[in-house]
């Protein structure tokens, strides 16, 4: 024998017909891999960033001390 829900209307939903609103795993693990991808890409640039020379800074129009208040946040800002 199977059981219903109730909704906030007090109407019973059949077993199986309720909305799914949890992310499956594979979405979580799709959600998690992305995030690490962006840390991983900030990572990258901020070191690739640390090793420019003060000439090249100005061609992008960035200063030094720009650049190092860059590096000194943590990968996940």
């Amino acid at each position: 024998m199977s059981v219903g829900t109730l909704n906030n209307n007090f109407q019973c939903t059949p077993c199986g017909t309720e909305k799914r609103t949890t992310k499956s795993l594979t979405e979580r693990l799709i959600s998690l891999l992305n995030i690490v991808h962006v840390w991983t890409e900030r990572h990258r640039s901020r070191r690739a960033l640390a090793q420019l020379d003060d000439r090249m800074l100005s061609d992008i129009g960035l200063s030094r001390s720009t650049i190092e208040e860059e590096i000194e946040k943590p990968f996940w800002q």
